[in-house]
């Protein structure tokens, strides 16, 4: 009996020291724990707006032109899918809607599809746009330099230099021996327009000195018909701004000695360049 007690005093003993040596736990420990608690339940309530604001937004499409639905459009038509074409030139129309050539095409496909109704308001559309003189289409091929100035294209945007002190050199680019037959090209006269009145009156330019005061009279006989007539549509003009660095050469023209134009790509740049001086800096 003695031994049985005695085992069980030191079991018990043990156990009492055993727990007697378990560490509390600290208030920073207790706090770390809350803050990390609280944080996961932040995350769970607000999840789907962290996930909005992490996902990066999509990217934007493409902006189509109406010449690719009209490509497209084509290419469904070869493929007879007939509803899918229709599609694709309405969309064309919806980002030119003054587009007569594409309006005509879509109202034949609508008629042959036998939605007659439908055909006859586009064709109306682009009846009205072409007796008002607008049948054009936009078109970049690879010789569209070659097509300005050979005479194939009928409208394009083009921009050309002129005179900024002798109206003549301007008008020059309107005579009437200038502008060469179709098929030839026409650098000197690229809209091939001439008027015998016009050139009549830069012959009698290029005979008046600048200072005489007929000169005037002259420039606005001359405008007058260019006006009347108009062979351009004017839409931008403005002068060259073209800045130099006078450190090792000067005589550059300048707004107080404007001698020659001083754009790098005119065929005027190398009188600029045999007039520049050394400063020997």
């Amino acid at each position: 009996m003695m031994q049985a007690v005695a085992e069980i005093d030191v079991r018990a003993g043990a156990g009492m020291y055993s727990m007697g040596s378990r560490r509390r736990s600290s208030p920073r420990r207790v706090l770390i724990l809350l803050i990390l608690i609280g944080l996961g339940v932040w995350i769970i309530v607000n999840q789907n707006q962290l996930r909005q604001q992490l996902d990066p937004p999509p990217t934007p499409t493409a902006t189509r032109t109406a010449r690719s639905y009209v490509v497209e459009a084509e290419s469904l038509l070869e493929a007879r899918r007939f509803p899918d074409a229709i599609d694709a030139f309405i969309q064309a129309i919806s980002l030119e809607p003054e587009n007569a050539e594409v309006l005509l095409r879509l109202s034949r496909l609508l008629a042959l599809r036998g939605r007659t109704t439908e055909a006859v308001t586009y064709a109306e559309r682009a009846a009205q746009l072409r007796a008002a003189g607008f049948q054009c289409e936009h078109k970049a091929p690879q010789d569209v330099w070659a097509a300005k100035v050979d005479g194939r294209a009928s409208l394009f945007l083009f921009g050309h230099g002129g005179a900024t002190i002798d109206p003549w050199d301007t008008f020059m680019l309107y005579r009437k021996e200038n502008a060469l037959p179709m098929g030839q090209q026409s650098w000197g006269n690229i809209t091939r327009w001439y008027n015998d009145e016009f050139t009549a009156i830069t012959d009698e330019m290029n005979n008046t000195a600048m200072d005489d005061p007929k000169m005037k009279d002259l420039f606005r006989k001359a405008m007058e018909i260019w006006y009347r007539e108009l062979p351009d549509c004017p839409l931008v003009q403005w002068f060259h701004r073209i800045p130099v660095n006078t450190t090792y050469w000067t005589n550059w023209p300048t707004e107080e000695n404007p001698y020659m134009n001083s754009a790098l790509w005119h065929l005027t740049m190398l009188q600029v360049v045999l007039g520049l001086k050394a400063t020997n800096a």
